[in-house]
């Protein structure tokens, strides 16, 4: 059993994540989004559900952009109190700082529909060799995937960021597969 809380948890995998140097981020960013772009479940998508990456996250803009030029849906969370709704945005012109200054969709946006073929990309701040997650807190990704359950999972992840094991409860949601710039954790 882990000995750190989900706090701890939160602040050592902050820690380690904000310890990359910025060409790191971008390489690692790379080499986790190549490996996304081959895997049948991203191939096979006709929407993506993908958040808009900021400070030291795994970069997500190269996702977005491959989506668009496959011709698939792109859908990115807004902060409606204590939910996220992802709305469908046509280019990163859609988007302005929202939550903690998060890029989110602008007004105007409209709400996207998930279909049998939706990939959600997740982020998160810490996970395990389980595939255990630990967001940033506020239940957000967990409270969605609770709600709309049965659409693929995949969260994308620094290889800094992947513990022997981590706080987890029952109502955390482990996603289908975590990707980082080393590897691929499945079932």
């Amino acid at each position: 059993m882990t000995s750190m809380t989900k706090r701890e948890t939160r602040k050592e995998a902050a820690k380690r994540r904000d310890s990359l140097s910025q060409d790191q981020i971008s390489l690692y960013s790379e080499q986790i989004c190549g490996k996304l772009f081959r895997l049948p479940v991203f191939c096979s998508a006709d929407t993506i559900y993908a958040y808009v990456s900021c400070r030291s996250e795994v970069r997500t803009e190269a996702i977005l952009r491959k989506a668009w030029q496959q011709n698939k849906k792109v859908a990115v969370p807004r902060v409606e109190g204590e939910h996220i709704v992802f709305y469908e945005i046509r280019s990163f012109d859609d988007l302005l700082p929202g939550y903690y200054d998060i890029p989110e969709p602008v007004e105007g946006c409209i709400p996207s529909v998930l279909t049998d073929k939706t990939l959600v990309v997740m982020p998160g701040l810490a996970f395990d060799e389980s595939r255990h997650r630990c967001g940033y807190g506020k239940g957000f990704y967990d409270r969605f995937l609770h709600t709309y359950p049965g659409h693929a999972t995949c969260a994308i992840s620094f290889e800094t960021q992947i513990f022997d094991e981590i706080p987890a409860d029952e109502t955390d949601v482990k996603p289908d597969l975590l990707l980082t710039e080393k590897r691929m954790l499945v079932p």
